[in-house]
């Protein structure tokens, strides 16, 4: 990791905090793959550095996707979709043949070292069908097709051998451990228990686990070896205690250090000395400096910025203060006033209501809210929603939802500009232009059957749009038909037959489906992409038909709702999701203009496909492998739709859920 960590590290303890209460974890864990480390958990977070493929850390809390990971006493996060959790084994393998000893778990990744025949690989942990392995001094991955667990077999005892079948147990913290060639395999704690099978001289052929070696006699006893503690020891009733130093060591009754643990890890102290305590965390035990221990956290006042004194506004409800130790202090409501006289890269110090804490910068804004509107009441009246994604707000303007098109609302006040509705249990704002009080023409949506739905489908196979059976039910394949009609014929895009999308679907003039192309085939130049109009549908991964739309080996206009900047997009795998890679050179530049640098920020985008465009969501980062060698874009990037799941985890990814919303609310 990057030095900037260590200085980024107070900071990012507090924020977490700021966040809520992390589920805590103590494990190992490996990079799946290069990805980025951020200083703070969010997509707002700032990067700073990559890990490669296969790196090994240890990953302390975890929450909402984001994870907090540790290396040589540094601290940062990352996602947790980058990271998989090794299986430890602790099992001593040999290799089957020549193999090699690689950088990462992937045959791509530098090869370390070559494993010869035979040669003993002690195997820490696995991952699917790698394992995490020491072979010569050197560390790293092997494929675990490569290795077994029988050992080669060794030369016959002679005549001096004393054959026996007794219980012994290490002397002494670390005695190392042999194969029949006297090669060093590892060393175990003391007290570990051994079955001898025979002795030579000061040789013990041993057993454990079904695994033979060889130890030293010297290093073995018939009984355990009692811890000797100094007479001064104190025994007390268990108590929480802070680690007060970042780092510091837990040691064995012999003195070998067993762990590190990070500023305020919380761990129970049962005895002590004059210098060291008895501790523990779960069931594992260990001796600690007193000095290194304290009984409250210790705080960590982030470095401040001053400023002269402004007056900002608070966005969210519910917004977080916290002290400088990450401690929430309370709560604020949107629309309080605050003063803020420092500031962080990502935090503020605000004053209000005569207490002072810290609060997220993105919680904060320098406008003062608006005003609640003067309305005059009026008696409940029926109106109907004009259009589709109709939005409804609160008071002071923040979006609560959107309305379909038809949907009967409740009038009961009314401004210059707009009127308070009720809908379906909830009351808001709407734009006056958006309502009316006639009520709308009878319908054709998705569910509904007979004739009327039938003549429909006749008419759209007729023009080029419906590819599926004419059989008067209104589902998956008909709403795609109807969507693409009507982006064609520049029409409000719904996937509902309304009294207008009917009447110019049998007018003389209704557009004709276009003539599919293959577009993306030329590498250099320009894109063939153009930009989406209209509005966007919604595709639910598992439960509508874009997985045969989009299906492999098919090419799709994307259109970034944000910049209006349009390329092409070829799939070539994917499971959960779409794993995509732009189809040209001039498409990887178009992106990237669209993105402004590589990123697994989520962007909205429409996904456009036979003249029909979905909503979706898409990251930026090029990452894992692509079939297209000469579009200048290393390996492919993923296209989430409603509901899909990322690879790594299996989970919705409730970012690209957000991005998807926001692009069904687009008009481009």
């Amino acid at each position: 990791m990057k030095r900037t960590l260590r200085s980024i590290l107070a900071l990012t303890l507090a924020i977490f905090s700021m966040l809520g209460s992390l589920s805590a974890l103590a494990e190992t864990v490996c990079v799946m793959q290069s990805a980025t480390v951020y200083a703070t958990p969010g997509d707002a977070s700032s990067a700073v550095g990559t890990l490669p493929a296969g790196t090994v850390l240890t990953r302390d809390a975890a929450k909402s996707g984001w994870s907090r990971v540790r290396q040589g006493g540094n601290t940062a996060f990352m996602r947790s979709e980058d990271l998989t959790v090794p299986k430890a084994c602790k099992v001593t393998a040999y290799a089957q043949s020549e193999t090699a000893l690689y950088r990462s778990f992937t045959e791509d990744s530098d090869k370390l070292a070559t494993i010869s025949a035979g040669s003993t690989v002690l195997v820490a942990a696995t991952a699917g069908e790698w394992g995490y392995a020491q072979s010569n001094g050197k560390t790293g991955f092997v494929k675990l097709s490569a290795l077994t667990t029988d050992a080669p077999k060794a030369d016959a005892p002679d005549s001096s051998v004393q054959t026996m079948n007794v219980t012994a147990y290490a002397s002494k913290d670390g005695a190392k451990v042999y194969n029949a060639k006297g090669k060093a395999l590892g060393s175990v704690p003391l007290n570990t228990a051994v079955t001898v099978k025979a002795v030579r001289d000061n040789l013990c052929l041993v057993e454990r686990c079904g695994v033979t070696a060889v130890m030293y006699a010297s290093d073995l006893s018939t009984g355990k070896t009692e811890v000797s503690q100094d007479s001064g020891v104190t025994t007390i009733s268990p108590k929480t205690y802070y680690v007060s130093s970042d780092g510091a060591k837990v040691y064995s009754g012999s003195g070998k250090v067993i762990a590190t643990l990070p500023l305020n890890f919380a761990v129970t102290v049962s005895a002590y000395n004059d210098t060291h305590a008895r501790v523990s965390s779960g069931k594992n035990v260990g001796f600690m400096l007193r000095s290194e221990l304290s009984e409250t956290q210790t705080a960590q006042t982030p470095a401040v910025t001053e400023i002269s004194p402004k007056t900002y506004y608070v966005l969210n409800n519910g917004a977080k203060v916290a002290d400088a130790s990450g401690r929430e202090l309370g709560t604020l409501s949107a629309g309080t006033a605050v003063t803020v006289d420092a500031y962080t890269d990502t935090l503020a110090r605000v004053s209000a209501n005569g207490s002072t804490g810290f609060m997220l910068k993105t919680d904060l804004t320098d406008t003062k809210p608006a005003e609640t509107p003067a309305v005059t009441e009026i008696s409940p009246k029926t109106y109907y929603v004009l259009n589709n994604g109709a939005k409804v707000a609160d008071a002071s303007g923040r979006e609560l939802g959107t309305l379909s098109a038809g949907t009967a609302v409740t009038v009961d006040a009314y401004t210059d500009t707009l009127a308070r509705v009720s809908a379906n249990g909830s009351t808001g704002f709407m734009l006056k232009t958006d309502l009316t009080d006639t009520k709308p023409a009878q319908t054709l949506q998705y569910g509904d059957k007979g004739e009327a739905v039938e003549k429909v489908q006749s008419r759209l196979l007729e023009l080029g749009y419906f590819t599926g059976s004419v059989g008067g039910n209104y589902l998956d394949l008909t709403k795609s038909a109807v969507a693409a009609f009507q982006s064609a014929a520049k029409l409000n895009v719904t996937g509902i037959v309304d009294a207008q999308t009917l009447a110019k679907m049998f007018a003389d003039d209704a557009p004709k489906a276009p003539r599919k192309d293959d577009s993306g085939s030329a590498n250099t130049g320009t894109t063939t992409a153009r930009p989406a109009t209209g509005t966007a549908v919604e595709a639910d991964w598992w439960k509508s038909d874009i997985q045969s739309i989009y299906a492999r080996g098919t090419t799709a206009t994307v259109t970034d709702v944000e910049t209006g900047i349009a390329w092409n997009e070829y799939r070539g795998g994917g499971t959960n999701h779409a794993d995509v890679q732009p189809a040209t050179a001039a498409d990887t530049a178009n992106m990237k203009k669209a993105c402004g640098s590589w990123s697994w920020k989520r962007r909205a985008i429409f996904v456009t496909i036979n003249g029909v465009n979905y909503a979706a969501s898409m990251n930026c980062m090029p990452h894992g492998s692509g079939s297209i060698k000469d579009n200048n874009f290393n390996g492919h990037h993923c296209i989430h739709f409603t509901n899909s799941r990322t690879h790594g985890s299996n989970k919705v990814c409730s970012l690209h859920q957000a991005a998807i919303k926001k692009a069904l609310n687009a008009t481009l």
